[in-house]
């Protein structure tokens, strides 16, 4: 591990310490790379996170099980929630905002389910370069982003969890299913079912 990657981490752990009460803080996790990092790097600093996993018709079912069978395999606390963005409006209309719209009331939502706890998430240093319009939600709700916070990029958190030993480095991003629709179009519940039945086809044909 290079110094600089080691600093960082370090500032993470320091981080991480520093926000928690009594060692515990939630972390919004959808299973992906970024906000399993999060947990890993909370557990080697013998903290104890609170994995909040929102269930619904954007997310992927594939992504859904991965999440949950990472948390029970590493013996993470996790609290999973069903939350459907189609009952807000803006997200059901799927103009530019969307994305704002859709964090706004999940994190509401999730800010509710940690009962006090300081509210992490999984945003890092790589995603201030793309149009990301549910960061200004963050921000609004007060939401901690520690990948963020100490500057590590996607390539350092794949890098950092590989030597630390974390499963499945390598893990590819995978958006949620309403990023598959262009603006203006509105998606349909069975429209997503039906999308998300085709990519786990596709999946296990490339698998």
């Amino acid at each position: 591990m290079t110094t600089d990657l080691n600093e960082k981490l370090d500032r993470l752990t320091t981080i991480l310490a520093g926000l928690a009460i009594n060692g515990r803080f939630a972390i919004a996790y959808s299973g992906g790379l970024d906000s399993r990092f999060l947990a890993h790097a909370a557990n080697l600093a013998n903290l104890e996170p609170e994995l909040l996993h929102a269930h619904g018709p954007h997310i992927a079912s594939g992504e859904n099980r991965y999440a949950r069978d990472w948390a029970i395999k590493n013996r993470m606390q996790l609290h999973i929630l069903q939350a459907d963005p189609l009952t807000v409006p803006e997200v059901a209309a799927n103009d530019r905002m969307r994305c704002y719209h859709c964090k706004k009331a999940l994190f509401s939502r999730l800010l509710a389910e940690a009962k006090g706890l300081p509210l992490c998430d999984g945003t890092q240093a790589s995603d201030s370069g793309t149009y990301r319009p549910g960061r200004a939600a963050l921000r609004e709700l007060k939401i901690v982003s520690p990948l963020a916070d100490c500057g590590l990029s996607k390539p350092e958190i794949r890098r950092l969890a590989a030597e630390t030993g974390m499963e499945s480095p390598e893990q590819r991003a995978r958006p949620c299913l309403l990023t598959r629709f262009a603006y203006g179009l509105s998606p349909q519940p069975e429209q997503l079912a039906a999308l998300d039945r085709a990519e786990e086809a596709i999946d296990a044909v490339l698998d």
